[in-house]
Formats: C-alpha cells, structure tokens, sequence
C-alpha cells in the first residue's frame, strides 16, 4: 500500500488532521483526485467503524481493485494511529473467495480475515476515530485543502478522456509523472487510442500535463511559501530554470512576479 507520503498534497492534508475521523473524512472527501474506479466511504455502526469502496461504473468489484483500496487504507491506518492501537482489532471481509495467492493477504493484513462476505470492507473500533495523529501540520493541512478543491473544481458529471488524465497525473503525486505509455495502459488503451481520444477533445497529452503543473504551481505560489526550487522539485522538474521558463510560457510573468502581484497591499 502507498504511504500517506505518496498522496502527495492530499497527504498533507491527511497528515494535519486533529485525529483520525478527521484524517478520514478528507481523504474521503478528495479521493476524486487519487483514483476514477470507485468512491471510499466511512460509517459508524454502534462501536464499530467500517470503511468500504463502491466501484464506479465500469469498474466491478474485484480482487485487484480491492486489494488496491484495503493496501492503501491499511498503510494509511498503521502510519497515524498505529503506535497507539493493535492492528490486529481490525477485520478485513471480501466480497469473493480466497483467491490463490491467499496467503499473500495473510502476510500484509496481520488481522482477522473473511472472504465470500457480502461487501468488501474494512473495520475497526470506533473509539480510534478520537485518536490524535502525530500532526502538528496544520497550517499545511489547510493549504494542501485548497490545492485539492482547486485541482477538482466545480461538482461535474463530464468524464472525459481528459479530465480522467488529469486525474491520473495525480494519483502518484509524490512520485515521478507518468509517461504517455504508462498512462494509456493505465486506462487501457493503446498509445494511439489514448492519443486519438485527447486529439477529439483539444487536447494532447503534453499539454494536460503542462496544465496540471501550472495549476498547482498557481496555487502553491498563492497559499504557500514554498520557493520556487521547492515547487519545481514538486512538479518534476529538474532545474529551478527549467520550472521558471515553463511558468513565464504560460502565465507570461515569473513566479515571484506572480506570487508579489497576489500578495495583499
């Protein structure tokens, strides 16, 4: 499973939750931004929490995709409370059998398993949701919030080729950016395909990620105050140099020309 690292500005924003039901509760709230196969829920039910994934059309419940989600969850889970709580209290259930590789679950999840149950889900004791997390990142918390609400923007049922690129650009944030290669198989489609499809829509693969990059590069420079060497590094590039001549490209002014002209009078 990814650690919450990995998430990028949605793990910052996890990171500086009060507690775990707050830590929850947005990474629900923005898993719009990591994944375009299913949404996560949370529900208390009495002493017992349970979090569980809806697939999203298209996307039927299966082995890979729940093992995606529960890895996720139980990384995210050990890394903010796991100090404080035995893991071993969690119960993991699976909505198909025991595939053959069972043991392989066995040896990640350290806690009671059930397969053939009638959802896939994930519970624990309610009492961990008051749990404090080791944060004291709170002011970051709050600007990774407004990246986030910036990159999913106005509710929309559009799911175009586009928008579910952009998404993918964000699904390993803190990682390196997926090629063309990569993220047509990631959608399932040829290179050609993919790029057919963005061709339809005005688009082409270089330019969506040029666009992620300046969104989150417009954002950061308004509600952080991270350098500009600091924000290349966050948006691959490999020079400083590099990252400025892309941003004046675009916004034809340069970065702290752009954050001074934001700054209140």
């Amino acid at each position: 499973g990814l650690s919450i690292h990995d998430l990028g500005l949605i793990g910052y924003a996890i990171a500086g939750s009060d507690n775990l039901f707050q830590a929850l509760t947005t990474m629900n709230q923005y898993h719009d931004l990591t994944s375009d196969r299913y949404q996560q829920y949370l529900e208390q039910d009495g002493s017992e929490c349970r979090l569980f994934l809806n697939p999203l059309p298209g996307w039927r419940e299966q082995p890979a995709l729940v093992e995606d989600c529960f890895g996720g969850l139980w990384r995210v889970l050990e890394e903010l409370v796991g100090e404080q709580v035995e893991l071993a209290r969690i119960r993991m259930s699976f909505a198909y059998a025991e595939p053959i590789y069972g043991q392989v679950y066995r040896d990640t999840f350290a806690c009671s398993l059930q397969f053939e149950d009638e959802r896939s889900e994930l519970r624990f004791p309610a009492e961990w949701l008051d749990l404090p997390l080791f944060g004291g990142l709170r002011s970051i918390s709050h600007n990774s919030q407004l990246l986030c609400e910036a990159m999913l923007g106005p509710p929309s049922s559009d799911s175009s080729t586009a928008q579910r690129v952009k998404r993918l650009l964000l699904e390993r944030p803190s990682r390196r950016l997926l090629s063309l290669d990569e993220a047509a198989r990631a959608l399932n489609y040829s290179r050609a395909q993919l790029r057919k499809r963005l061709y339809r829509e005005g688009h082409s693969y270089r330019s969506l990620v040029l666009e992620v990059r300046m969104l989150l590069a417009g954002q950061y420079l308004q509600n952080t105050r991270l350098s500009s060497q600091q924000i290349a590094y966050l948006l691959y590039y490999s020079q400083q140099s590099a990252f400025e001549r892309a941003f004046k490209g675009c916004f034809a002014e340069t970065p702290a020309a752009f954050r001074k002209r934001l700054e209140p009078l």
